[in-house]
């Protein structure tokens, strides 16, 4: 958190008189011994304003604050990071020369000119935009580009968010909404267009518990590896009524490519048309022919690239990945119109956590949303597996992971040792889970 923001803080407290209240009610800012300040949401947890300017879009001053024990604070879980109040400011990111207007839920909304951003924000709209540093914009998502003042109205936006709450339209812990499951089992048939961290799955025990929670959590080890097997548990895990079943022109290898010989779920490998060590253009040359001909059935395909597309300038590779999704959402011998999921590939250490963070999710995405306006009929969805590394962000198996430090990938935890390209264990089982749980069980079940 920025330190002129925590002596703010504590500047803007210590001129007041706080008691320790016994009850705490949902939407109250709450601090403890420490100078940060939370949001006490409705879900049962604390969100974190990031910086001062996040702060100063929902509240005027520190006035409203309560001061909690540790121990108190202690039993709040930390829900994530507050975003802008939605129509406050317009926000960017410094390597990136766009402007978003905000909306409900942390909705990123591209505004396409300056004509726009003048009808919407007034002549002096340039003063209203804030810089997001890189490592709290994975706290926002895409939305719909904002073409047209009458796209998006920034008043109506601030008075129909009036609390971080409102704006997460948060449901209390004690009454979630359950998934409805049906009853009749359903077979999810997946076909891999991926590189070597989609190819090479070796796993000898389950990566889960029934629960979710890690299986063995002590054993990173570098002998199971892989997010296919994970992702197909996890799935399973949210639905059981899903069977996962993999399709392809191959089968899985171990580490070096070589002979798979994996126990779990079966000592039979997969199938998958992954290839180890192609890029975008490399694997088409391989593989264009079995979707061209609609050699195989699926009803869902994952176009999971990056890794070795790193140095492939932006222009070439998103072109390239729109043909590589157009072929895979009419490729199906049995389906017309498959889901295709691109995935943001997760980090692998080959550059810096910025450049990574763009070369692997930043243009893949933006890929996806320009097929969704430019290719409608197309059902295309993007999966983020970079982010959720880089915040660290807590799932059902990994309730408080590590895999970044101070901005950077920690590839001592991602990587195989002697390998950090490619993920040992925990990664894996990470980055299964995560495309999974990003998954639209309704939408699946449609199918």
């Amino acid at each position: 958190m920025n330190k002129i923001f925590l002596l703010l803080v504590v500047g803007a407290i210590a001129a007041a008189v706080f008691h320790p209240a016994p009850t705490i009610g949902a939407g109250t800012l709450i601090k403890a011994s420490g100078p940060s300040v939370y949001y006490l949401s409705s879900d049962g947890k604390r969100y974190v304003f990031p910086n001062e300017k996040t702060y100063f879009t929902w509240y005027a001053d520190f006035s409203s604050v309560r001061i909690v024990t540790d121990n108190q604070l202690a039993g709040y879980a930390i829900g994530g990071n507050a975003t802008y109040r939605p129509g406050a400011r317009l926000v960017k990111i410094t390597t990136d020369p766009k402007v978003y207007a905000v909306a409900k839920g942390g909705v990123l909304r591209w505004v396409t000119t300056e004509t726009v951003a003048q009808s919407l924000y007034g002549t002096d709209w340039a003063r209203k935009v804030d810089d997001v540093p890189d490592t709290f914009f994975i706290n926002y998502r895409s939305g719909d580009a904002i073409t047209v003042a009458g796209d998006y109205s920034p008043t109506a936006e601030y008075q129909n968010t009036t609390t971080i709450d409102d704006d997460h339209t948060a449901t209390p812990a004690p009454t979630p909404t359950p998934t409805p499951t049906p009853t009749t089992a359903k077979t999810i048939r997946v076909y891999v267009a991926g590189e070597s961290i989609e190819r090479r799955n070796r796993y000898t025990e389950a990566p889960f518990t029934a629960s979710g929670t890690l299986n063995d959590p002590t054993n990173n080890d570098d002998d199971q590896y892989g997010w296919m097997v994970p992702f197909a548990d996890r799935l399973h895990l949210r639905q059981p009524s899903f069977t996962v079943q993999f399709a392809g022109a191959d089968v899985w290898a171990n580490a070096e490519d070589d002979t798979y010989s994996g126990t779990y779920p079966s000592t039979m490998p997969g199938r998958t048309s992954a290839i180890s060590g192609t890029n975008i253009e490399s694997w088409l040359e391989q593989r264009r022919g079995e979707l061209v001909n609609k050699t195989f059935c699926y009803d869902i395909a994952f176009a999971s690239r990056g890794g070795n597309d790193l140095d492939v300038d932006d222009a070439t590779y998103k072109n390239q990945l729109k043909d590589l999704v157009g072929l895979l959402a009419h490729g199906s011998s049995c389906r017309a119109n498959p889901i295709v999921y691109v995935t943001g590939h997760m980090p692998d250490g080959q550059a810096s956590a910025s450049v990574e963070q763009h070369r692997f999710r930043d243009r893949a995405r933006d890929a996806v949303t320009e097929l969704q306006t430019e290719q409608p009929s197309i059902r295309v969805r993007f999966v983020d597996q970079f982010s959720p590394f880089l915040a660290n962000q807590a799932t059902t198996a990994f309730p408080a992971p590590r895999w970044t430090t101070g901005g950077q990938q920690d590839m001592s935890v991602i990587g195989r040792e002697g390998d950090a390209l490619h993920p040992r264990r925990f990664a894996s089982v990470y980055a299964g889970e995560i495309a999974a749980d990003d998954l639209d069980l309704s939408e699946l079940n449609g199918l």
